[in-house]
């Protein structure tokens, strides 16, 4: 756009070289000042635009009361057949044209062939056309009341006309306001026909179009269109305000058919601002078509969003040896296609601020330009590494330039970043400098991938301090610089030579001496108790199997009756029996505005990978990644993309899920097949109250209850060490097609201590009745034996007494045999020290990982975000390990429990049988 704003400008300057050649004074001034005036038209056209919307902003036309019309002001038009078209933007515009015959013999005969017809202003004319016989070829001099004037009052009469007595004439045609225009003619020429307004589009539909809405829009794409067959399209970037009494708004600037830009149609554009506010600037995109100089009657507006988007900016220097000139257009285009070729960047964002013309201080006086390029990102983390990336590049850019351009010298003056993202506060995590605010840096955290932000004043050491180990001279100037260990050796050369160089010295601080310091201490498990004395084992453990949801309406015959099942937006679903649905679900509340636990400073990325994350789709088939995803089943592997578990994302990370939208499943060692496709949540010991509750709004705002539940388990095991009794408590709903849900709850308590070490009278018991048992039924065989010999069977088993038996001794042996079994699982249980099930709490033992606290003040600082830490989202992410221990715990108490009631009815109906026996 620049390079066409000053092309239009180097015609014009030639033009009045040309007119004025026979003038040789203005001819050698000219020429003294010829690179002086170049410099000023590129300096002028460069700041015009400074840091402004990135389109041409073309000056309003100044009316006959506003200043003296000179050649310069009039446009000049050349043929035999022709026409003028003037059209108003604002109130009380006049406009000049000089108008040239081909053939000098003929005379100019002017005829209004269109004009407007709004309602005559104070005077009489609503619109006018003053034409007047050029009296030399400048055409200079203006036309007076006496010359010949076409006065429109409410209408124009039908084609009226001047006739002049000359073959060159000036035209000034007058208009009253905006809305109007008019269109003459002479010889055989004809009025064009205006072409229809453009269409503005969103390429992206999904982009907002308001600064309300939580995503924000640092580059927009847009397409602009006309219907009109050869019309070129005109736009700007604006500012527009609602004017009070007036539909239409006012605009800063407005596109133009005389100075363009110009684009063919259709033309797809990259809008972005960099002067918008953090909280979004509203601009409007104005279009307009042009067939020639004539323009569609009305703008096409279309208002976005904008926020400002971080760049990179560079200052180069040319120098034209040999007294070349300096050629603007192929230096920023090469600029542009080098640079993008070699950083990877869309063309559209790198732009040409400025180009400033002057001369070398020497004797040489050679021309010199300096130009600045502005290279613009959506992100801190994405500006930083285009700048690691363009310092990478600049040799080659440098050398490629002169190459390209022989007979010049090109080199850097100055590079700096711009960002007005500062999103992290004094001492909350960042991940770059930018991040921080005015007057601050990002600090390295020992152990860490992320920094936090202090003051410039602790930026001494570049690789010590800063985060990405160079202190930030544009953020923080004259820091860092000051090597990490300072060399004493010059001034020991000073000291006498007997003076000892080492003097051995020993400080033990936390710990006896000889022995290693604990700084941080280990963590002591707490008691949480369900009911006095009864204290939980791990956690509680809540499981949901949720059911696959199909069309209701298939089942249904009468129509109306479908139609209003079928009337709500996604109709209403019916319990299918073909298995459970396994399918993540839900939102992490963390990030949900509504919710209590709502935190603006969280960035999902940190926690989820894409594949993790809803996605909204667009009507063009494209996708755009949403709230993250809060339930995954049993099987997930929920640490898959962690591969160093501590606690966030990467960016080395989240690659690993760029186009991966299949679910990752644990290692089988960790699954166990009876929870598979089920949903569990765990809160575990470690949790205080707040962190608990936090957690149970997490759970309900996160919609972790639907219309798919089918049933939910409560499960929880508990110890009482006064009594030496485990509890095993199963709180279970069921969610029927009815509506109803019917609840039930199962409680055991078992005592392993008297299964695996009973006392010495107990085992004396157990072996007399076994003994016994063994006799009565050796007894009882032998009585069968002998009826048997004298073929009484039927008189035996006519008996009922004698079956009471048979079946006393069957349920005598059963329950031996389902002590044993409800023995053997018992013995199968392990019980761990503790079950750190969440994977995001203090550990039980040091932490592995690298500490350093760090004082600022009074303030101790903390890792905001840590594996060792409370969860600040993610909150039910669970240690693939201690998960499947706790859940075996579960499965374990739930085989007890279910061996010990079969024992349980085999002892009962013993005792029942035993006493029939007796009586």
């Amino acid at each position: 756009q620049q390079m066409t704003l000053l092309e239009h400008h180097s015609k014009n300057i030639e033009k009045m070289r040309r007119k004025h050649a026979n003038n040789k004074h203005l001819e050698a001034r000219d020429h003294a000042k010829q690179k002086s005036t170049i410099f000023e038209i590129l300096s002028s056209s460069s700041q015009s635009q400074g840091k402004s919307l990135r389109a041409f902003r073309p000056k309003k036309r100044k009316t006959k009361s506003e200043v003296t019309l000179r050649s310069l002001d009039c446009t000049e038009i050349s043929g035999q057949d022709g026409y003028l078209y003037s059209i108003a933007t604002s109130d009380a515009m006049t406009f000049c044209y000089i108008i040239s015959l081909a053939n000098q013999q003929t005379n100019l005969t002017l005829s209004v062939r269109e004009a407007s017809s709004p309602k005559p202003p104070v005077s009489s004319c609503s619109y006018s056309i003053t034409a007047c016989s050029c009296a030399e070829d400048s055409c200079t001099t203006e036309c007076s009341s006496s010359d010949v004037t076409i006065c429109g009052g409410g209408a124009a009469a039908p084609m009226p006309s001047i006739a002049l007595s000359s073959w060159q004439a000036r035209v000034e045609v007058t208009l009253p306001d905006s809305s109007s225009f008019i269109c003459a003619t002479w010889g055989a020429g004809s009025c064009p026909t205006r072409p229809s307004a453009p269409t503005v589009r969103l390429v992206d539909s999904t982009v907002t179009t308001s600064c309300n809405d939580e995503i924000e829009n640092f580059f927009v794409d847009l397409e602009l269109k006309t219907s009109t067959s050869g019309a070129k399209i005109a736009y700007v970037i604006t500012k527009c305000t609602d004017t009070l009494g007036s539909a239409t708004p006012t605009c800063e600037s407005q596109p133009s058919c005389t100075t363009g830009p110009f684009y063919a149609s259709p033309k797809f554009v990259t809008v972005f601002y960099e002067d918008a506010d953090l909280t979004g600037t509203l601009v409007t995109v104005l279009a307009i078509a042009c067939s020639g100089t004539l323009p569609s009657a009305t703008f096409s507006r279309l208002q976005i969003c904008l926020y400002p988007p971080p760049f990179v900016s560079a200052t180069f220097r040319v120098v034209q040896e040999a007294n070349q000139t300096f050629d603007s257009n192929s230096s920023f285009s090469w600029l542009q296609s080098a640079l993008s070729a070699a950083l990877q960047e869309d063309k559209n964002r790198i732009t040409l601020s400025s180009a400033l013309l002057s001369q070398t201080s020497d004797s040489s006086s050679l021309p010199v330009a300096d130009v600045t390029i502005q290279l613009f990102t959506s992100s801190n983390i994405e500006v930083v590494d285009l700048n690691t990336n363009f310092q990478a590049a600049l040799p080659s850019l440098l050398s490629g330039y002169t190459s390209a351009f022989p007979h010049t010298s090109f080199s850097l003056q100055s590079s700096s970043i711009s960002s007005q993202l500062q999103t992290s506060y004094w001492y909350e995590p960042c991940f770059t400098h930018y991040d921080c605010p005015d007057g601050g840096f990002c600090y390295q955290v020992d152990g860490y991938d992320f920094g936090i932000c202090t003051e410039c004043s602790f930026c001494v050491v570049d690789r010590r301090d800063a985060f990405n180990g160079v202190c930030p001279q544009d953020k923080c100037p004259g820091s860092g610089g000051y090597p990490e260990c300072v060399d004493a050796s010059k001034v020991l050369s000073y000291l006498n030579t007997n003076c000892k160089d080492n003097h051995d010295f020993e400080v033990w601080k936390y710990a006896p001496k000889g022995q290693t310091p604990s700084v941080i201490p280990a963590f002591q498990p707490k008691v949480r108790e369900l009911t006095p004395y009864n204290r939980m084992v791990g956690g509680i453990v809540i499981s949901q199997r949720r059911r696959i949801g199909e069309d209701c309406s298939h089942g249904i015959k009468k129509p109306d009756v479908k139609v209003f099942t079928q009337s709500a937006k996604e109709g209403v679903m019916c319990p299918s029996e073909q298995g459970y649905d396994a399918k993540p679900f839900g939102y992490d509340a963390t990030f949900m505005s509504f919710s209590s636990i709502y935190d603006g400073k969280m960035r999902a990325e940190m926690f989820y990978g894409p594949s993790e994350r809803h996605t909204v789709n667009g009507s063009d088939g494209s996708s755009t990644l949403s709230f993250p995803k809060g339930f995954f089943p049993h099987q997930y592997d929920s640490s898959w993309l962690d591969t160093n578990l501590d606690g966030s994302l990467s960016q080395e990370e989240l690659a690993k899920d760029k186009g991966n939208t299949t679910a990752r499943e644990k290692d089988g060692k960790y699954v166990h097949a009876q929870d598979i496709d089920s949903f569990k949540l765990f809160f575990d010991e470690r949790l205080t109250q707040k962190q608990a509750q936090a957690m149970v709004t997490f759970a309900k705002d996160g919609k972790f209850l639907d219309a798919q539940t089918q049933e939910l388990h409560v499960e929880m095991v508990t110890f009482n060490a006064v009594k030496n009794v485990f509890l095993y408590l199963d709180i279970s709903f069921s969610w029927e097609t009815s509506g109803k849900i019917p609840w039930n709850y199962n409680i055991k308590t078992i005592s392993f201590d008297r299964i695996l070490y009973p006392s010495a009278v107990q085992v004396f018991l157990m072996v007399l009745v076994i003994l016994f048992l063994v006799i009565n039924c050796a007894l009882e065989i032998m009585d069968i034996l002998v009826q048997a010999r004298k073929f009484a069977l039927h008189e035996y088993f006519a008996d009922l007494f004698n079956w009471v038996d048979l079946l006393h001794f069957a349920f005598m042996w059963g329950t031996i045999v389902t002590w044993a079994v409800h023995r053997e699982e018992v013995l199968g249980l392990t019980l761990q020290p503790n079950y750190p099930i969440l994977f995001y709490g203090p550990k039980y033992d040091n932490s592995t990982k690298t500490r350093r606290e760090l004082r600022f003040g009074r303030r101790t600082f903390e890792a905001p975000l840590s594996a060792t830490k409370p969860a600040t989202a993610r909150m039910f992410r669970t240690d693939n390990q201690a998960e499947f221990d706790f859940l075996s715990l579960i499965h374990t108490m739930q085989r007890i429990s279910s061996t010990m009631q079969v024992f349980s009815f085999f002892a009962g109906v013993s005792v029942v049988l035993f006493v029939l026996r007796m009586l």
